[in-house]
């Protein structure tokens, strides 16, 4: 049965849309668990830089299990129309 609920966000991505290689997943995942195991273990000492590496480390794990990263295809694919936007300064 399939959840027809508009406002539920889904994580998965077709296959057809995976853009990082096996290589590459396996290098985010590894890398991501060092940095955020690293994080973790120095919260006390210094949780600014902690949160990073946690943020940081939460990040490549989400890459590597995904095996989809938005900023790789926005490189990848340019020719997409991007949202004009208007910056205004005030001085």
């Amino acid at each position: 049965m399939e959840n027809t609920n508009p406002n539920r966000v889904s994580l998965a991505i077709p296959k057809n849309e995976r853009n990082i290689s096996s290589s590459e997943r396996v290098i985010s995942i590894a890398s991501g668990t060092f940095i955020l195991f690293n994080g973790l273990s120095n919260i006390f000492n210094s949780p600014k830089t902690s949160f990073i590496k946690v943020a940081a480390g939460g990040a490549l794990l989400m890459r590597g299990a995904m095996g989809y990263c938005p900023l790789k295809d926005s490189i990848d694919n340019p020719s997409e129309p991007h949202e004009k936007i208007t910056i205004i300064e005030h001085r």
